[in-house]
C-alpha cells in the first residue's frame, strides 16, 4: 500500500457502524477492508489509475459511512442490487489489502 495517497477523508467511523453495515448487507467484512474504513472513512485514492491484468481501471475513493452522503455504503448498494448478479463475482486477492497492493504495487 506505499503507493496509495489518502486523501479528503470523512469523519472517522466507528467499528460499530460497520458491523451495523455487514449486518444489514448479511455479509462479513475483512478485518483489513475494517480498519481502512475506519482509518480513510470516504477517502479519495491518489492515483486513482492503477493496472489491472495489463488495462487500466479506476479506483476513486472508498464508499462513504456517512449517511447523509449520496456515497453512502448502502446507498450505493441499492443504487446498483438490481444490476448486479452475485453469479459475477469474482476474487482477486485474499485480503482488502491484498487487493489494494495489486492495483498500486
Amino acid at each position: 500500500m506505499s503507493n496509495i495517497n489518502w486523501r479528503s477523508w470523512d469523519e472517522p467511523v466507528t467499528k460499530k457502524e460497520v458491523e451495523n453495515v455487514e449486518e444489514k448487507l448479511g455479509v462479513k467484512f475483512p478485518l483489513d477492508y475494517i480498519e481502512v474504513a475506519i482509518d480513510y472513512n470516504g477517502a479519495h485514492v491518489s492515483p486513482e489509475l492503477c493496472q489491472v491484468e495489463g488495462k487500466e481501471k479506476v479506483f476513486g475513493k472508498l464508499l462513504t459511512y456517512e449517511v447523509e452522503d449520496d456515497e453512502h455504503i448502502l446507498e450505493v448498494f441499492n443504487d446498483y442490487q438490481d444490476e448486479r448478479a452475485r453469479e459475477n463475482v469474482f476474487y482477486v486477492a485474499s485480503t482488502f489489502i491484498e487487493f489494494l497492493n495489486k492495483l498500486y504495487d
